[in-house]
């Protein structure tokens, strides 16, 4: 991890220099570029005999894809696609430190650069603007982004680094050889249970807060999105999920380092008793709002607030992300929450058939 290559958000939100704020279109150079950049290539892919098997494999330049991002933001377009690029590589290269820079920065561009941002928007169509972010959030097409927040390493030993792909896939039984007999256990978890035990608390914890803080910035950039873009704006809800699941897992692995160390403090001064309804102002001058629900977003906000809160409270437990699950697939609509709660396709399509709901596009 290397922070020092993140480059700074003031700089990146700045419009471009010269007549046009928002620079010129992403040349077609360039989008060559990142894609040639991103493209990795195993030539286990490849049949041994076929003659376009590359003799080594390629990996993904990460480093350049965020380093072109970065030249092109700064210098040329402020371009969503290409801020999206910017997401990943950040993430694959700064894990879940990358991912809420990544984040806020879209959040930023949202808030305070929508008016000199690429796409353009012509005749109210601001659909176009969705693309970027629905680039992000799909599990299985584009960037595969919940598939790489999946991957963000959590721990490492003797063999590498360890991820939540790698717990999960090690959590399913092997399968039987081909006499029928019990198939040879992943030797994954108990490694992985070295690797937390070796592990300072204070690494874990620092993980788990990061994960809370990818939570936190998710939110605040759907919210703004809602804001501009209404009916279509994207829920994120895939990334949601996947930074969710992680961090089940970690909290997980912070309950077995045991609490942490008590810091003895003052307790608060008192507040000032008041009626329902009303902020309540506390001797030291701040305000703190009631807690008002009007709204399904409403609930849905106060429980990912109470989640937050409950993260620091308790960073040992898993309840705060599963609370967190819970918020993601209660924003998810009605067709999307059967695809991930039931995982049998045929189930889902009968069900739908029986709903009469539409099959989602391909």
């Amino acid at each position: 991890m290397d922070l020092s290559i993140l480059p700074n958000l003031d700089v990146l939100i700045a419009p471009i220099p010269g007549p046009n704020p928002a620079g010129e279109p992403v040349s077609y150079v360039a989008r060559e570029k990142f894609e040639t950049a991103r493209k990795a290539i195993n030539p286990n892919d490849y049949s041994p005999n076929d003659p376009l098997r590359p003799a080594e494999p390629k990996f993904a330049d990460w480093p350049f894809i965020l380093q072109l991002a970065t030249e092109t933001l700064t210098d040329s377009s402020k371009d969503l696609m290409t801020a999206a690029r910017l997401v990943e590589a950040a993430t694959k290269l700064n894990g879940f430190v990358g991912l809420k820079y990544g984040l806020t920065f879209l959040h930023r561009l949202t808030e305070e650069a929508w008016d000199r941002i690429y796409p353009v928007i012509e005749d109210g169509d601001v659909e176009v603007r969705a693309a970027a972010f629905n680039w992000l959030d799909d599990p299985a097409r584009g960037a595969r982004f919940p598939f790489a927040v999946r991957a963000v390493p959590l721990v490492v030993d003797a063999t590498g680094e360890m991820t939540w792909l790698g717990w999960k896939e090690s959590q399913i039984p092997p399968p039987p050889d081909k006499y029928g007999n019990p198939g040879t256990p992943s030797t994954f978890p108990e490694r992985f249970d070295k690797a937390v035990a070796a592990a300072p608390r204070v690494q874990i914890q620092t993980l788990a807060d990061e994960i809370a803080a990818s939570t936190k910035a998710i939110d605040d950039l759907v919210e703004a999105l809602d804001r501009r873009l209404g009916d279509v704006s994207p829920s994120l809800s895939e990334v949601r999920l996947a930074v969710a699941e992680v961090g089940t897992l970690v909290a997980g692995m912070l309950a077995k380092k045991g609490p942490a160390p008590i810091e003895v403090i003052a307790p608060p001064p008192p507040a000032e008793v008041v009626n329902a309804g009303t902020p309540v102002q506390s001797t030291n001058g701040v305000a703190h709002p009631t807690l008002t629900m009007q709204t399904r977003e409403d609930a849905y906000r106060q429980l990912a607030d109470a989640a937050t809160l409950l993260q620091r409270l308790e960073p040992h437990s898993p309840i705060p992300y599963m609370i967190q699950r819970a918020v993601a697939l209660g924003r998810l609509p009605f067709p999307e929450l059967m695809k991930v709660i039931i995982r049998d396709a045929s189930i889902v399509e009968q069900m739908s058939r029986e709903l009469g709901l539409e099959p989602a596009p391909a």
